[in-house]
Formats: structure tokens, sequence, C-alpha cells
């Protein structure tokens, strides 16, 4: 199987989304076809799961006070993508929000850790990239950015706990929730502590959402940032 293409030849942008037997580079609006081996690229879920696990990064920092622990997934050569209350130090009644300021390491489940560096921060989406600091090449997700039907069934993957990269299954319960004034997709896979800023994609392996939180004491009812927001993020810091 060969490696996914997704960087634009056009202009080298990245991550690019998914159309659907083309792909869209979101920064200069070209589009060209996907070559046909990169089509319905995993016959099974297995597969699937397998290869979205190698872009997915445990996230550790430690601050002044607390340590912190999440997921992060690849969307550029070195780039990171993860939620700012991640690597958030932490978030005090008036608001003051501080970030990790000692130490951030990223790392591949079974490899070394990498330190990595908060090139851009948005409190308000609850979104962050980060840099990672030693040479090596990332593997990239794709995005999709067209409204997923509510019931298509859909996989997050997450650092939970801090015991390492792990995958959970659900449905979209509702593609677009409002949630204190956030539009938000609302999704049953019963991820837990720790899966925040991890990708939850579609049965295509396209990234669909970033996972931020949940409902306390209700398993199912998790909330993830679309894709779509999280594109218009990636594309004022790159």
């Amino acid at each position: 199987m060969k490696q996914n293409r997704n960087v634009c030849p056009s202009c080298g942008y990245y991550p690019l989304v998914d159309n659907g037997g083309t792909l869209f580079c979101p920064s200069c609006d070209s589009s060209f076809k996907i070559e046909d081996e990169d089509k319905d690229k995993y016959s099974t879920d297995f597969e699937l799961i397998d290869e979205i696990r190698k872009s997915a990064f445990e996230i550790n920092g430690i601050g002044k006070e607390i340590e912190s622990f999440g997921t992060g997934f690849a969307i550029a050569n070195d780039l990171i993508l993860t939620c700012a209350h991640v690597i958030s130090e932490c978030e005090n009644p008036n608001g003051t929000f501080r970030y990790l300021e000692h130490s951030i390491e990223v790392s591949i489940q079974g490899e070394n850790p990498s330190n990595a560096t908060v090139i851009k921060v948005d409190k308000s989406l609850d979104l962050a990239i980060l840099k990672i600091c030693n040479k090596r090449v990332l593997n990239p997700l794709r995005f999709d950015t067209k409204k997923q039907p509510n019931g298509a069934k859909v996989f997050a993957i997450g650092n939970g706990k801090g015991n390492g990269i792990s995958t959970v299954d659900g449905v979209i319960s509702d593609y677009y929730r409002k949630v204190n004034d956030r539009s938000l997709m609302l999704f049953s896979a019963p991820v837990i502590s720790g899966y925040s800023g991890g990708p939850v994609v579609n049965t295509k392996g396209l990234v669909i959402g970033v996972v931020t939180g949940g409902e306390v004491d209700e398993s199912t009812m998790n909330y993830a940032i679309p894709s779509d927001v999280v594109l218009e993020f990636i594309k004022e810091c790159i």
C-alpha cells in the first residue's frame, strides 16, 4: 500500500481535504485527482485503525504545578495538532490561562519521546499546534469537511489516562450541537481523560473532528471540534 499524498503539489500546503475522488487545497484552492491506489485503501477496520494510530501522539507535559497528558496527531511533517487545555498548566477563576513552560514531550507508542514547542494556541477554540524539535518525518492525516450523517460510525484515537494510544468506536449522535455558544460534534465513542486532542475519524480514515471533552458521568456523550473549524485554525497558522 502506497503512502497517501498529503501535500499540495501546487503550493506545498497541508493538510489536504478529501472530497471523495479529488483532493482540495484550502490554501490555493487547487483540486487534483486521488491516485487509484489511494481510493478505498482500508479493506477492514483493523487496517484503518492500525494506520491511523501511526499518526497519533501521546502528549505529556510537566509544568510548575502539575503534570498533563493528552493526545495529538500529525498534520504536517513536523507539526502536531492538539487541544489547548492539554498543554495548559492551570486555569484559574479569573480566566488566566498559563501554558506548560518547562517541558512538553510527544511520542508514538514504542518510540522514544521527542520534545515539542508550542507555536500557536487558541483558547476559545481549544486548539493548539506543536512543533516537534528533532528532525523526523511524520505521517499527516487527511481531513473530510463534509457534514457527516448522524448515526455514521466513527473511531476516536487517544492516550486514555496517559496509558498509551488506544481506540474506541461509536456513532455520530449529532453533527452540530450547540454547547456554550460553540458548535460541536456529539458522538458516542466512550472516550476518557487523555483522549482530548485526539482525532475522530470516519470509516475512510479521514479526520472529521478533534476530541475536546464530554458530559460528566455520561460516557457516551462526548464532543469533538468539527473538522471545518480545525482547518480554519490550521490555515491561519501555516
